[in-house]
């Protein structure tokens, strides 16, 4: 059972939080810094990009709850909650109609860019909508018209892909319809276009007030998230789903996991992995009950993925308001003090958890970037890179320019990161130049689990 909630108390400290951290939905985003493994076209995955996709528009499946208006090939989405969960196709530009690719790809290699880009939705094309209550256990079961094309939607895109993956990308709390999307493009331009991305545009308000009900909102999303995962899983050819969940969007992807687990108790663990493929899931700035997350959430976690990854950083004003509003540190900012010794010992013998500490990471995020130390994944050139070179590779932080930190079970980056990301990404690069597809390494185990 979850703790109690006391929300009223600290409703000012979101207010206060968000108002100087600029944590606002818009229209239009300026397209994130260059990752570091990227700056200066030390590496340069865009040239293996497809010449169909080279072009400053690219296409963004997503998924939403949100209430919806207009017509289905040029929907409008607006803050209501609905139970049925509405998948379509979008499209996402970066700068404007006369921005050209090398102009495009210039920017995406600049480590200082000659003047900002904006990156906008402009159009979303609904497909149909998962009844409530939807069922995907078999993959031979029929499927809907809407839901076929949904499907089919995916196996083209996944046809085309250099890396047939799924990557699920969930955003964090006060964020409309448009700029999730807008972020989801970003994503999956950074990841060389080489992968199917999905936004689940869950239906967060605007509002500073509005924070612990669309708490409660991330929360009752979670049963869908679950359902998308088992529909990927059941009906395209995608080789591993991964999931990024960032902030408030970490809550629906730990809860959405664990209802996963209890849906399919009757498989062991290695059925429950053959059978959905998960890959890395990644919690970025996760706004989740630490306490709550070791006692209930983790293991249903580390049954079904490959990896689990969290990032953590002292400096995250952001959930530093959150603690004082919930009464219990954040995943994203730990206080392991909270922890019994009998949690500390069950972290320490998980083999597919780990913590990245970005608390002194060179960038934005201790110079007043992103959003009040909050908004690092993205805003971070070294802990984009890392975020991108993880959902990649599949591979653990050893394997990608990581360091442990003396004493902790964490990881972190060392001074030469920028170096060891380079060495490692040209070789991975060369070798999917060399065989025309992902170069697939495989993860290896560890004897350790990497915990604040």
């Amino acid at each position: 059972m979850k703790p109690a909630k006391h929300y009223l108390p600290g409703v000012a400290c979101i207010v206060t939080l968000c108002a100087i951290s600029g944590c606002a939905g818009s229209k239009s985003v300026p397209m994130m810094p260059t990752p570091v493994m990227f700056q200066g076209g030390r590496v340069n995955v865009f040239d293996i990009v497809p010449e169909n996709q080279r072009s400053n528009e690219l296409d963004v499946l997503y998924v939403t709850e949100r209430s919806a208006g207009g017509h289905a090939d040029n929907r409008k989405y607006g803050n209501g909650m609905g139970k049925e969960l509405r998948f379509g196709e979008s499209t996402v530009q970066f700068g404007d109609d006369n921005l050209t690719w090398p102009q495009l790809v210039d920017a995406s290699l600049a480590q200082n860019r000659k003047q900002s880009i904006g990156v906008k939705l402009t159009r979303a094309k609904e497909l149909g909508v998962f009844p409530p209550n939807a069922k995907f256990d078999d993959p031979s079961a029929p499927l809907p018209l809407d839901e076929k094309a949904f499907a089919d939607e995916i196996n083209s895109q996944l046809a085309l892909a250099r890396q047939p993956e799924v990557s699920i990308y969930v955003h964090g709390f006060k964020i409309d319809f448009q700029e999730g999307v807008a972020v989801a493009g970003q994503l999956k331009h950074f990841l060389g276009r080489r992968q199917v991305v999905i936004a689940y545009a869950w239906p967060c308000r605007q509002g500073l007030i509005d924070y612990p009900a669309d708490i409660g909102r991330a929360e009752a999303s979670a049963p869908n998230l679950a359902r998308l995962i088992e529909f990927v899983a059941a009906h395209t050819k995608a080789q591993h789903i991964n999931v990024l969940g960032y902030s408030a969007g970490a809550t629906l992807v730990v809860d959405g996991f664990q209802t996963l687990r209890e849906r399919h108790k009757d498989l062991d663990d290695n059925a429950v992995r053959e059978k959905f493929r998960i890959g890395n899931v990644i919690l970025a700035a996760a706004d989740v009950d630490l306490k709550t997350f070791v006692k209930e959430q983790l293991e249903s976690m580390t049954d079904v993925a490959q990896f689990v990854e969290i990032t953590v950083s002292k400096n995250d004003a952001a959930l530093g308001m959150a603690q004082q509003m919930h009464r219990v540190s954040r995943l994203g900012r730990p206080n392991v003090k909270e922890l019994s010794r009998d949690q500390i010992e069950q972290l320490a013998a998980q083999t597919k958890l780990y913590a990245v500490d970005v608390t002194d990471v060179k960038g934005p995020q201790n110079e007043g970037g992103g959003m009040a130390g909050h908004g690092y994944w993205y805003a971070n050139p070294w802990v984009s890179s890392d975020i991108l070179t993880t959902l990649i590779w599949q591979l653990p932080p050893d394997q990608r320019g990581l360091v442990r930190v003396p004493g902790k079970y964490v990881w972190t980056f060392p001074k030469d990161y920028p170096d060891r990301v380079h060495t490692f990404v040209t070789e991975q690069v060369r070798l999917l130049r060399d065989k025309s597809v992902a170069p697939a390494s495989q993860p290896t185990k560890t004897t350790s689990t990497e915990v604040p």
